[in-house]
């Protein structure tokens, strides 16, 4: 955890630039600050009151200022730790699961009341532009104040991708498992990825299909996604195009782009159901209006079909 220094500061530096009044609350600004500060304010107090403990005898240094002030800034260190996680606890699967379909505008509003879940959403959301225009660095101040709360999909996600710290995949593994032992489903579905792909771990794409079951069972789009395409294609699973529609339509009435663009290519071969090109196009365009770039291109792709049947017909 020594790489929350540098993560600090990222989100420091945030409250000190253009981004501060979008990404920090006055409320969220001061408990970055308390949290960076504090640890260093107490270490300035040993430094300089050191010397002098040592010119005073047991007695005089039980009672001298310099221990009862060491002592009243750890307690109220703790205390503050106490009573922010008790309030603001950083793991919240309902909030997730019911965040998951909000936009960016319902999530900013949750980031900046201090709400973990939202942050880590909402930085996943710009990080990798899903539904937004990319904008790394922004997801990085994201992500980095959900991971000061403690919340390890996060500090995951930022481990694996190098916020805040050198990159380690290696490494990430350890934060999403200790969220997957809250059985939260994001780490889940992490966790899925590093048996299908034998990232860290041996290879076990059965083990990656009931992690993404026990998410999916949950509600998590994502997941019901992935888990369908394990389905559509047999890997990890018996192939079975009528399970993957199932858990496509699913992820798609969450209104999750990746399950829309899916469903949409079932419809558009026929698999697991009639085929159905308008049905097709009118998915793929939901998916395309959320900047999914493999929508924009099936759509494109059905339209440019769907003219050259026009022009050979007449």
């Amino acid at each position: 955890r020594m790489w929350n220094a540098e993560a600090r500061q990222l989100v420091l530096e945030a409250a000190s630039s253009g981004l501060c009044a979008e990404c920090l609350s006055p409320v969220q600004k001061v408990i970055v600050l308390v949290r960076a500060y504090l640890p260093i304010l107490i270490a300035v107090v040993v430094i300089v009151l050191i010397p002098s403990a040592y010119r005073c005898s047991k007695r005089a240094l039980l009672s001298s200022r310099f221990i009862r002030l060491v002592i009243l800034l750890t307690v109220l260190y703790f205390s503050y730790r106490a009573v922010y996680v008790y309030l603001n606890p950083p793991i919240n699967v309902e909030n997730f699961l019911k965040y998951q379909s909000y936009g960016p505008g319902a999530l900013q509003e949750l980031a900046e009341s201090g709400d973990a879940e939202a942050q880590f959403l909402l930085g996943r959301m710009y990080f990798y532009g899903l539904g937004v225009d990319r904008d790394r660095d922004r997801g990085a101040i994201y992500l980095s104040m959900s991971t000061l709360q403690g919340h390890d999909v996060s500090r995951g996600v930022c481990v694996q991708e190098g916020i805040g710290v050198k990159k380690n995949v290696n490494f990430s593994i350890i934060h999403f498992e200790d969220a997957a032992t809250q059985n939260h489903p994001a780490a889940l579905t992490y966790l899925a990825g590093f048996y299908f792909f034998g990232m860290s771990v041996d290879q076990n794409r059965t083990r990656a299909v009931e992690l993404l079951q026990q998410a999916s069972d949950q509600g998590y789009g994502f997941a019901m996604t992935s888990l369908g395409d394990c389905y559509y294609r047999g890997e990890g699973v018996e192939k079975s195009y009528e399970e993957a529609m199932k858990l496509y339509r699913s992820a798609a009435a969450l209104g999750l782009a990746m399950g829309q663009n899916s469903l949409g290519q079932c419809y558009r071969f026929g698999h697991g159901v009639e085929q159905d090109l308008e049905e097709a196009k009118r998915l793929f365009k939901l998916a395309a209006a959320q900047k999914y770039g493999p929508a924009i291109t099936n759509l494109k792709s059905v339209e440019d079909e769907s003219s050259e049947v026009v022009e050979d017909s007449v």
